[in-house]
């Protein structure tokens, strides 16, 4: 298996330059990161399109072209957990998905993926699917707004998931309480198929993230499990501050 120290030295090989904002501010951004997974290379662009500027020091798109520390940690844990049933095209819906790092590396370790974002950021994830795997019919990108009534059309789009992967999807700070919204979404994405085929798993929601001041982590699970008495909440990870959870439902086993 590799390490994580392993991994993290494949997956942060980036150019780093200076951004100068109109008030004189200065700020790193990066614009681009070289990645090599299991011995597959990716070249990801960070930089958004001429009409997408604006949004990049908005702070919420702007945190989607940043990889953090928790996508890092969802590769890794995705790959020696569920490299398996990846290889035998599990099917992954990535939420608030900002690069799309770990959807594509779920693609490379074999499964069929939907990455999704805010509307601004879908051009620069098309951009870098078509860079990185031109022709590819089982990786695409989707905009994607949280909410019970969105997850309902994902659903009836593309049926059932086998994963709901989320990095570093809840901080209040930044996104305010948005987190609602991602813990409707997976009430309904987390649900199992009417009719379950013989043998096939239900959903699991791996939910990856830094933990931070204000970060309202605890007030998003109280909220889920407030949705229903279901939930099954296992802390899988806990290397600080990072930490990994799957989220399932009870009758779902």
């Amino acid at each position: 298996m590799v390490t994580r120290g392993e991994e993290q030295q494949d997956i942060v090989d980036h150019k780093v330059h200076v951004v100068e904002i109109g008030s004189g501010a200065l700020m790193d951004a990066q614009e681009a990161l070289d990645i090599t997974f299991h011995k597959r290379k990716m070249h990801i662009s960070l930089l958004l399109t001429e009409n997408g500027l604006a949004p990049l020091f908005d702070g919420a798109a702007w945190a989607g072209t940043r990889l953090w520390e928790a996508a890092i940690a969802a590769i890794e844990f995705m790959s020696s957990r569920y490299g398996e049933e990846l290889n035998s095209g599990a099917k992954v819906l990535e939420l608030g998905c900002g690069t799309g790092v770990p959807g594509m590396c779920c693609r490379i370790l074999g499964g069929d993926v939907t990455l999704t974002e805010q509307p601004q950021l879908v051009p620069l994830l098309e951009e870098n699917i078509l860079t990185n795997f031109p022709d590819d019919v089982h990786i695409r990108a989707e905009s994607f707004s949280w909410g019970k009534e969105c997850a309902q059309r994902m659903r009836v789009h593309h049926g059932s998931f086998r994963f709901i992967l989320a990095c570093d999807c809840i901080f209040a700070p930044l996104y305010g309480e948005s987190w609602r919204l991602l813990a409707d979404s997976l009430c309904v994405l987390l649900q199992p198929d009417a009719a379950k085929a013989e043998g096939k798993k239900s959903p699991t929601g791996i939910l990856s993230m830094q933990r931070r001041n204000g970060d309202e982590i605890e007030s998003f699970f109280h909220y889920l499990r407030s949705l229903s008495n279901q939930w099954v909440i296992d802390l899988i990870y806990d290397q600080k501050p990072i930490e990994i959870y799957e989220v399932y439902l009870a009758d779902n086993l």
